[in-house]
């Protein structure tokens, strides 16, 4: 990075956790020592057990012989079993909404489980996510209803499905968390196609916007660094980074007005990790030709320390303006606040 400031910072164990998950040779296994000595399998946080199925691939890869390796490995085959079952519980519900006549697509974790994972236990998915294409959350909701899933929590945006097995699906109105427009998600739309995994076919972005996805919905908080987009993106760029369309990511990313913040992500990337993302990608995307909201939005981010958010009023103010196409007022932003705060606020 050319000496552009950034808020993305690493705890020390993470910072080896990751490099033993995703680095080489002896600066990996030297990370692995490292780690191991300090981690206790029965303490450590949600953000480092997402991390173990890559953990185990790596020590594999180098031959590493630990008693705690076969540990890691249940976590992965654990990881694969719920994932299976988890498409399964996907594919059932494109399948229903596609009968009621609405277009769906596989979004964030899942996405880039199916998209950019080599194996799909390397992936801790939880649960899975489908956007909607010019449909609320609580119409395609309710077809689900209607086919016996349970719904849990629902917004003018968002709800949450439970199957008979447990498996849960989220359904959002727009690609995007904090983007919520229609012209926001068409670049996204326009690359959604039919991709089999596990035998089975679900909508799925194209590898590309794949990778965009993890980086603006990993980046878009100001909370510690969560290591899942790290993983995803790194993950993604290392398999594949021959098939990514490098002046489409940048195009989209001027589109959204977000390509500072990826510049962000993708510099980190490659200077924690060395993944190798072209060094005329991070030209292009922070030459400076950026929308006084943009610059401002990215001044707000950085000034974020690790562990802190950004002021959510601030926060929430832009992203009512963007769902608004910057036609909004003070007084239906106060509507707005409100209908957030009461769909949060709901048991």
């Amino acid at each position: 990075m050319r000496g552009r400031p950034t808020r993305l910072r690493l705890s020390p164990a993470h910072d080896l956790l990751l490099t033993a998950a995703l680095g080489r040779g002896d600066r990996a296994r030297a990370a692995w020592e490292r780690w191991r000595g300090q981690a206790d399998l029965d303490t450590i946080d949600p953000p480092t057990v997402e991390m173990m199925p890559l953990l185990a691939a790596n020590l594999g890869r180098l031959e590493v012989d630990d008693v705690m390796v076969e540990r890691l490995l249940g976590i992965t085959r654990q990881s694969w079993y719920r994932n299976q079952l988890l498409i399964d519980a996907v594919v059932s519900a494109t399948h229903r909404l596609h009968e009621a006549g609405i277009d769906t697509m596989v979004t964030g974790g899942t996405a880039v489980a199916i998209m950019a994972y080599p194996d799909l236990g390397l992936r801790n998915l939880g649960r899975a996510g489908l956007a909607l294409r010019e449909t609320s959350a609580t119409r395609a909701a309710a077809h689900l209803v209607a086919a016996g899933w349970s719904a849990g929590a629902t917004d003018r945006d968002l709800a949450v499905l439970t199957d008979r097995r447990g498996l849960q699906v989220f359904l959002t109105d727009h690609v995007l968390t904090d983007h919520p427009d229609d012209g926001a998600d068409a670049p996204f739309w326009e690359g959604c196609h039919d991709q089999v995994v596990a035998e089975r076919t679900v909508p799925a972005p194209a590898l590309t916007d794949t990778v965009l996805l993890a980086l603006l919905e990993g980046l878009r908080h100001g909370r510690p660094v969560e290591l899942r987009w790290i993983g995803d993106t790194a993950i993604a760029i290392n398999h594949h980074g021959d098939r990514i369309d490098w002046d489409r990511l940048v195009d989209v990313s001027r589109r959204l007005e977000r390509s500072l913040r990826v510049e962000a992500g993708l510099a980190f990337l490659a200077r924690t990790l060395q993944v190798p993302v072209p060094t005329p990608v991070l030209a292009a995307l922070g030459d400076g030709t950026h929308s006084r909201r943009e610059r401002a939005e990215h001044r707000l981010w950085l000034r974020g320390s690790p562990g802190s958010r950004p002021s959510a009023l601030i926060r929430h103010w832009y992203r009512y303006r963007r769902s608004q196409h910057d036609d909004g007022n003070v007084v239906g932003f106060g509507r707005y606040a409100r209908r957030r705060v009461q769909s949060r606020s709901r048991p």
